[in-house]
């Protein structure tokens, strides 16, 4: 987080010596500063816009990976199990919790998607294992990829509910 922050002031603080380096501004001049201001705040803001969410799910399906049609392929669909990932503020980490059991997750790094929007978690359990997280907000949808011996698996789990918790 603190680096995308560092990143934005960085970029705006380019932007602003390199367009506005004379102290004789002109009217077009004054309009774009103030419009690039409003710009750097919108981005700072954005920073914390994704700072925690929660998210409950509904639908769990596992796949497993078929090599020979080169997909992955449903092997299991359970709509009575219900979860909850809670991400932590600063997005080190995040809890899921499920009917049976709560794991806690680190999140080693994670970034957007700027073709599919989609956020991208590379994750490790509390068990050790290392995981993927693919966490599509406008398909709500999580999938999570991994591997187990030789095999690969995606499991997906459908979002029901998303939300930011106040405090």
């Amino acid at each position: 987080m603190k680096f995308l922050f560092y990143a934005n002031f960085y970029i705006f603080e380019t932007i602003v010596n390199t367009h506005f380096k004379s102290n004789s501004l002109t009217i077009y001049q004054f309009d774009m500063r103030k419009n690039f201001c409003f710009l750097f705040i919108f981005l700072v803001a954005s920073q914390f816009a994704f700072a925690q969410i929660n998210a409950f799910t509904i639908l769990r399906s596992d796949y497993v990976w078929d090599s020979g049609r080169d997909q992955y392929v449903l092997s299991s669909e359970d709509d009575k199990v219900v979860t909850l990932f809670e991400f932590k503020k600063d997005m080190s980490g995040f809890t899921h919790t499920t009917p049976t059991i709560t794991s806690e997750y680190v999140i080693n790094d994670f970034e957007k998607d700027q073709r599919t929007g989609a956020y991208e978690l590379k994750i490790k359990s509390d068990a050790g294992n290392y995981y993927t997280m693919e966490y599509d907000v406008a398909q709500k949808i999580i999938k999570i990829f991994g591997t187990s011996g030789a095999k690969k698996f995606m499991i997906t789990h459908k979002v029901y509910r998303a939300w930011i918790p106040e405090y």
